[in-house]
């Protein structure tokens, strides 16, 4: 596993929309390996506060080919805290994955692997393992009884459904011949011991039952845990969902397609309260969903206990909008958890949508660039790697080639930048501006296109490291920017009146070049900015861009200033 704090790349994928910063990267260790293939945040295995990662890659071959390998990444950094292997025969271990609550007693959640291509007496029967989330050291396994029944394609935690106090968790053997050949088949398991506690079958030939599985908490007021089941590839490819009791595994509902509704059912989530019932309620992603274009694709979110559906988004044509989708908690702030969509339209992207309102609005856009193939094909989300409430995401690309063809890469993101604290605003929020030309939140002063220029860096504060890159947006195009650095803070960092701008970098000043920003006002600097410059670790750096507006500026000084950016610098 290849591991980068942040790279020019991610920041270019991420121009579409600005809120969003790279926070790190990690990358398969070899062509084929399709490492991020599945992501799952899980909880806090380092100590250090942050819950951390876990990522599939199941075509990893450290046992032999496609054997499959299963990572424990840091939250907060993406380093690697374990790595553990599949065993030889193309096992595709790691091509489900499933954070478990604690079953093991050590008071660390734990997780589920699905190996859905495993063989022991027949061929491709499939296997599931119960990790310990402490080490990913082995507690028990399951095997499927059918020739290429698959089992481990999919797997579910849920919370108690036998009321012994532990979480319990469901399987999917997709291909199982159970009501017709490939009806598929469901499994609950006890998680205390792996006991079969209940099977569902599919209905008819070619259902495949178990592609899309999830716990939904309790839905139906009988204080256990219930569940659904998608299976997308029903009648024809429109698909169904269908939600069960945990405590006597009866159907409470089902959604079926409505004739434009392609793979209904192919992504579930349980996402928070909507409607205000105290009951949470289920994301379903219908990647070929036509209702607003062919191939536009939707994700529904379905009141169980109504039937009622509070919120819904579509795609636009060829989006393929729902291939994966998480609730993330709260993204920009507002105190309502929001969601992160898959998108498999061209080479991939994921959004980030509001969870409020009937019809939930984009608040940013991950796309793709060169080397990605399949981004979003999974997404995950809900850690804080700086305990400000708002959660930070991560989209998989197991098709990126950044690490040899389809190597694969997971890149974490935040609304604001991890490596530092920004300042100086010229939003109203501190020093008022020189002529009452506020810009936007978060950014400096108004220039004459109507928005400040905002300045944002990542990396890591490591001058061992050396790799801070700065940049500056919203400037105005071809005209000169100078980024400087000051050791201190100018007014507590709210800044005193310079140009048409306010300045925050104070102390002995440093000038670190001098660029023309590009057709969207855009400039970068670095990496390389603490060997250049004679920067040391234990030293304060605040910095901050200058940029001509001779045409038409504001107060009509012909110059400006961004929002300034603090870094205490580290060994």
């Amino acid at each position: 596993m290849k591991f980068a704090p942040t790279t020019l790349a991610v920041l270019a994928m991420a121009s579409s929309a600005p809120a969003q910063v790279p926070a790190w990267s990690a990358s398969g260790e070899a062509a084929g390996h399709q490492f991020a293939k599945t992501l799952v945040v899980t909880g806090d295995l380092d100590g250090d506060g942050v819950g951390d990662v876990l990522v599939g890659a199941p075509r990893a071959s450290f046992a032999g080919g496609s054997s499959g390998s299963v990572y424990a990444l840091s939250g907060a950094s993406g380093a690697e805290l374990y790595r553990i292997d599949g065993a030889a025969g193309s096992e595709l271990f790691g091509g489900a994955l499933a954070r478990i609550a604690d079953v093991t007693g050590d008071g660390i959640d734990d997780w589920i692997v699905g190996a859905s291509n495993a063989s022991q007496g027949v061929a491709r029967n499939g296997r599931v393992e119960l990790r310990s989330g402490v080490d990913g050291g082995f507690v028990y396994a399951l095997w499927g009884q059918e020739q290429f029944g698959y089992l481990g394609t999919a797997v579910a935690a849920l919370g108690d459904t036998n009321g012994d106090g532990r979480a319990d968790f469901l399987v999917s053997a997709p291909l199982v011949d159970s009501n017709g050949q490939d009806a598929g088949t469901v499994f609950l398991h006890s998680g205390l011991d792996g006991g079969l506690l209940r099977v569902h079958d599919g209905a008819a030939a070619g259902d495949s039952i178990g592609q899309g599985l999830v716990g939904l908490g309790d839905v139906s007021g009988d204080g256990l845990a219930d569940y659904a089941i998608g299976a997308p590839f029903s009648n024809g490819g429109l698909g169904y969902v269908e939600a069960f009791s945990g405590a006597t595994g009866t159907s409470l509902r089902v959604l079926s397609s409505t004739g434009v509704m392609g793979q209904i059912g192919f992504a579930l989530a349980r996402v928070t309260d909507r409607n205000g019932d105290t009951r949470d309620e289920l994301a379903i992603g219908a990647p070929q969903d036509a209702f607003a274009a062919a191939g536009a694709g939707s994700v529904l979110i379905w009141d169980v206990a109504s039937g009622g559906f509070p919120q819904s988004v579509f795609g636009q044509a060829g989006d393929e909008l729902g291939t994966s989708v998480t609730e993330l908690g709260d993204w920009n702030g507002d105190l309502t958890t929001d969601l992160l969509i898959g998108l498999a339209g061209g080479a991939g992207s994921a959004r980030v949508y509001s969870g409020a309102g009937a019809g939930a609005a984009i608040l940013a856009t991950v796309a793709p660039e060169g080397t990605s193939g399949q981004l979003g094909a999974a997404v995950a989300g809900g850690f804080d790697v700086d305990g400000d409430g708002q959660h930070e995401i991560l989209v998989g690309d197991p098709s990126d080639d950044g690490g040899g063809n389809d190597a694969g890469l997971v890149r974490a993101f935040s609304e604001h930048s991890l490596l530092g604290q920004a300042l100086c605003f010229g939003d109203g929020t501190g020093t008022v501006c020189p002529c009452g030309n506020f810009g936007g939140l978060g950014e400096g002063c108004a220039n004459s296109g109507g928005a400040g220029g905002v300045l944002e860096a990542t990396g890591t504060p490591s001058v061992t490291q050396d790799d801070i890159r700065v940049f500056a947006t919203g400037l105005r195009p071809g005209q000169s920017a100078l980024l400087f650095v000051g050791a201190t803070e100018v007014a507590g960092g709210s800044g005193t009146l310079f140009g048409d701008g306010l300045r925050c970098a104070g102390g002995q000043i440093q000038r670190l070049g001098v660029r023309s920003p590009d057709a969207q006002g855009a400039a970068d600097w670095g990496p390389g900015l603490a060997s250049q410059y004679g920067w040391s670790a234990g030293q304060t750096r605040v910095l901050q861009t200058w940029y001509r507006d001779t045409v038409a500026s504001p107060c009509g000084t012909g110059f400006n200033l961004t929002s300034a950016f603090r870094i205490d610098l580290q060994p």
